[in-house]
């Protein structure tokens, strides 16, 4: 259940708070184009740190860039990679490393619930296979996403089948939920 009223708003931390002195957002793919290919990438923004260090830059707040499915970065295929047209890991843990040096915090924008229809724990979630976490706790991977079966209602009162913000599951009798996902997606990988 993602609904607000359910959990509440979590607030900034008072750490953070105290101590990210002047933020800058860069919006990774319009931010500095390092190899002419038309796409701003993570070696663009290490070669424009003295740059926002001379703007009194205390943090650094990059928009989505692991790889993904869209312009936008917010449907995540996979956690725990660069997506190629920004760069590599190691681009990401050199700047890091040197806007550190800088005196610069780095703040990812870390899309922890919205995930591509790519990604590997979605189609797990499809399969509606189980994993284990690292504390030995069995899980479900359909837990992770909103699965209704044809015939349900949704929030909004209506059959699944017939909310535009609910899309069928290939041959199964399941409906996902992924509000306004066809307008922004690009072919998957």
């Amino acid at each position: 259940n993602s609904s607000t009223t359910t959990y509440g708003r979590s607030s900034t931390s008072k750490k953070f708070f105290d101590t990210a002195g002047v933020g800058y957002q860069v919006f990774v793919p319009t931010f500095n184009d390092s190899n002419a290919d038309g796409m701003g990438d993570l070696r663009g923004i290490i070669n424009k740190l003295d740059y926002l260090k001379s703007l009194s830059v205390d943090t650094l707040w990059l928009t989505p860039f692991l790889e993904c499915n869209s312009y936008h970065g917010y449907d995540t295929v996979d956690y725990f990679k660069v997506d190629p047209r920004f760069g590599t890991n190691e681009d990401f843990q050199e700047l890091i490393f040197k806007a550190h040096e800088k005196g610069i915090k780095v703040l990812m924008d870390l899309v922890i619930n919205h995930a591509s229809t790519a990604s590997d724990l979605f189609k797990k979630a499809q399969r509606a296979e189980k994993g284990v976490d690292l504390y030995g706790n069995e899980f479900e991977y359909r837990n992770m996403f909103h699965f209704l079966m044809e015939g349900q209602k949704t929030q909004t009162g209506d059959l699944v089948e017939n909310d535009p913000d609910w899309h069928h599951d290939g041959e199964s009798k399941y409906y996902y939920y992924a509000n306004d996902a066809k307008h922004h997606t690009m072919k998957e990988k």
